[in-house]
């Protein structure tokens, strides 16, 4: 039994680190420009929500901001999708300044922002917002109940 965990251990770390290695090649050899809009087109092949869109390409982004920041625009598209009931998001992505500026907003049914982080188990908005620090950037959360929900971010691109 302890050999059988052993090899478990082993196989599973070793599936790790394949994935690990799978993820980093595929961030480093896309182009932000192209990995958001295929984002937003996953997202549009799986809804029927109406998705308009603004984004520029956006250069010099760092390996590890461009992993975060695409991980937030799938996190917000997805919530989108799970808790706005929604028909229409817009989302968009420019550079201002130094600034990539990304705006996610839907016209669904929105929620008190005052409970966010309040509700067991649920953690998407603050992995958000730890995605966001990671990175140095700022994030704002802007919601109330049947008036949508607006998520804007703002990370240096340098």
């Amino acid at each position: 039994i302890a050999k059988s965990m052993q090899q478990a251990r082993e196989t599973l770390s070793d599936a790790r680190t394949a994935i690990d290695d799978l993820r980093a090649k595929t961030i480093e050899d896309t182009d932000f420009y192209h990995a958001c809009l295929e984002k937003i087109k996953k997202f549009s092949e799986l809804t029927p929500i109406e998705v308009y869109y603004e984004i520029e390409p956006i250069r010099n982004l760092s390996e590890l901001k461009k992993e975060h920041t695409l991980y937030i625009l799938s996190e917000c598209l997805t919530n989108v999708l799970k808790h706005s009931q929604a028909n229409k998001v817009i989302v968009t992505i420019k550079k201002v300044n130094e600034l990539l500026i990304m705006i996610v907003e839907d016209n669904g049914r929105g929620f008190s922002t005052n409970q966010i982080g309040k509700n067991i188990g649920k953690y998407g908005l603050l992995g958000l917002k730890e995605r966001v620090r990671i990175i140095d950037g700022t994030i704002e959360i802007n919601s109330a109940v049947n008036s949508g929900s607006k998520i804007s971010v703002k990370i240096p691109i340098l």
